[in-house]
């Protein structure tokens, strides 16, 4: 793939520069809208049902939030640029600042309203257009470069840790698929951003930063030194979550079609399937409609306190479903967070089966082959699920890699690509590039 030449030092210098402020502004950019997101979430899901005297939302609440929801989307993406990306078109990095309404509008009538995505890709949507704003009068390839910054410093926001971002970006440059630009304009400019925009969040001095996500699972059990049983169980493990999230990629792929003939439609029957699928795991195991709809980001820690198998396998069930639909119907919003979620309920409900076995363990190697069954980007998977379990022990850290290889695996023998992508392919095939 051809290398546009490398800049000049000076303008190297300047592009890094508009960078760290680019960094510190789509950082902010997400915040507000993680922040809209959540408020919208909680007064539709909390405040407004326990001022109507209800201990969880009735039935006919969850079935018409839903809908109300799949309306507001269809609105959306009758805008220009139509809601951005579907989910299964994976990262996208090209969205300017033309369509910014509409995929933000889009996203918050998914993710708010009940949607089982996750809040990546809108974050990259703000990122990128606001890095396409950047500068007056930039080269295509300074553009391209601040766009991928901008998008990867918004992202983080909801990951926490700019590191799990970072392994990204390599795993992009390492696929040469990430930018057309030589790789230290790439990296350099797109660090600097990540840095400021992580100042966001840790906060500086006397300031204790914006509230943002916390990458940890908590209340794990400690897990300082490997266990054979847990080496021999991750196998088994990660094929299994490989496998049920694969399974969900391909109903999605399978219903799209009809979904992009009959929008509307699609939008309000699959929305109506996914608010009855969480009333029936409510109905059989006791648990909330929250454990089966919204990204599962929050109700991680819930899960792994569920004492159940049949409850967690219903759970995961219902989940794998309303997160296929979610994909394919019309909704807006990104893939990791819900295919984390399914691999944690595995990993729980086989530590249950097998006693001697560790939750903790088990769970990093789910997480990992989640991950990396869903982007195909292997060491991401390997940092997400190593980060989130860290608080427990780093010994998790060779379960999280059979994790991801198994994980992985599983999703290339499927697809039938086993071979190294072609020249000017997509990460993975799951990354758009900027135009």
């Amino acid at each position: 793939m051809p290398v546009n030449p490398p800049l000049q030092p000076a303008a190297l210098l300047r592009l890094i520069g508009v960078a760290i402020v680019l960094g510190l502004v789509a950082a902010l950019g997400a915040a507000v809208f993680t922040w809209v997101e959540h408020e919208l979430q909680h007064w539709l899901w909390e405040s407004l049902p326990q001022t109507l005297g209800w201990e969880e939302p009735a039935w006919w609440w969850v079935l018409a939030v839903l809908l109300a929801g799949a309306l507001l989307v269809y609105g959306a993406v009758q805008l220009p640029g139509r809601g951005g990306h579907s989910p299964l078109a994976g990262l996208g990095f090209d969205l300017g600042p033309d369509v910014i309404i509409s995929v933000v509008l889009a996203a918050l009538a998914s993710l708010a309203f009940g949607a089982v995505l996750g809040p990546e890709a809108p974050l990259l949507a703000i990122g990128t257009a606001l890095g396409y704003l950047a500068l007056r009068n930039p080269s295509t390839t300074q553009r391209e470069v601040l766009m991928l910054a901008g998008a990867m410093a918004a992202v983080s926001i909801v990951f926490g840790n700019p590191l799990v971002i970072a392994i990204l970006l390599l795993e992009g440059v390492l696929l040469g698929a990430a930018s057309k630009a030589s790789p230290m304009l790439l990296l350099l400019p797109t660090l600097a951003a990540l840095g400021s925009g992580y100042v966001l969040q840790v906060g500086i001095g006397a300031w204790s930063g914006f509230e943002s996500a916390s990458l940890s699972l908590p209340g794990l059990p400690s897990y300082p030194t490997l266990q054979i049983p847990d080496l021999i169980l991750a196998v088994p493990v990660a094929l299994g979550v490989g496998l049920l999230v694969v399974l969900a990629v391909r109903l999605a792929e399978w219903f799209e079609p009809f979904a992009k003939r009959q929008v509307l439609p699609a939008l309000l029957l699959g929305a109506a399937v996914i608010a009855v699928v969480a009333l029936l795991s409510r109905a059989i195991t006791g648990f909330g409609v929250e454990l089966v709809l919204f990204s599962g980001q929050a109700a991680m820690p819930e899960l792994i306190t569920i004492s159940s198998i049949g409850a967690l396998a219903v759970i995961a069930t219902a989940k794998a479903i309303a997160y296929a639909l979610s994909m394919s119907i019309g909704f807006r919003g990104g893939l990791v967070f819900p295919a984390v979620f399914l691999g944690v309920a595995v990993a729980a409900a086989t530590a249950l089966i097998v006693e001697s076995s560790s939750v903790t363990a088990l769970a990093a190697a789910g997480i990992a082959a989640a991950v990396a069954a869903t982007i195909r980007l292997p060491f991401t998977a390997v940092m997400l699920a190593v980060l989130l379990i860290a608080p427990a022990g780093l010994a998790v850290t060779s379960i999280a890699i059979i994790g991801a290889v198994l994980g992985l695996l599983v999703r290339l023998g499927i697809d039938g690509r086993f071979g190294p992508p072609a020249a000017g392919a997509d990460i993975a095939g799951q990354v758009t590039r900027p135009t």
